[in-house]
């Protein structure tokens, strides 16, 4: 057992080691217009590297990860939210007593009296049906102009040097042509 646990120890010990290896740069997923640009690659391109006030030694790969919005599921599927908004066992047993047409309904599930269905056809927009279609982690895609995005940049950039500047004790201003 002992062995076990020493073991697991500098397994774990071996790749909080490697975690450290790369900076983290952080950006927000807010527009496809980051498809077309390879953010890694400006990193590790040679005039980067060179404008890097960083010594050699100190170095690390720079890894970039990215943000996004929550998906779909968040928004529809929030029955536990819902549930803990209903404050009063009154609003409660008067949802429980209010009448319905589930009766008309082609979707009804007879064992239950009730509609209880996965058929997306009883959802009447067809814009929602869609995105319904797409699945729960479906993101729906923000619109962003070239400027918004440009922004975000410079601010997760901003945010990445101020982290370099303390994992290095160098000043900001040197990190200015970078």
């Amino acid at each position: 057992m002992i062995t076990g646990f020493l073991a697991g120890y500098f397994t774990l010990t071996k790749r909080n080691h490697k975690a450290k290896e790369h900076d983290l740069f952080y950006l927000h997923f807010n527009s496809t217009v980051l498809d077309a640009v390879n953010v890694s690659s400006i990193f590790g391109a040679s005039s980067a590297r060179l404008l890097n006030p960083i010594p050699q030694d100190m170095q690390r790969k720079i890894r970039v990860v990215y943000t996004y919005d929550p998906p779909i599921s968040k928004f529809v599927f929030n029955y536990a939210k819902t549930l803990k908004t209903i404050n009063s066992i009154d609003a409660l047993s008067l949802a429980l007593k209010t009448t319905c047409d589930c009766n008309q309904s082609t979707f009804r599930y007879a064992p239950a009296g009730h509609i209880i269905t996965g058929n997306l056809d009883i959802i009447e927009n067809d814009e929602l049906r869609d995105i319904l279609r797409k699945g729960t982690k479906y993101r729906i895609p923000t619109i962003t102009d070239c400027d918004k995005v440009k922004d975000d940049f410079y601010e997760s950039l901003n945010r990445f040097i101020l982290r370099l500047e303390r994992r290095t004790n160098i000043h900001r201003f040197a990190f200015h042509f970078y």
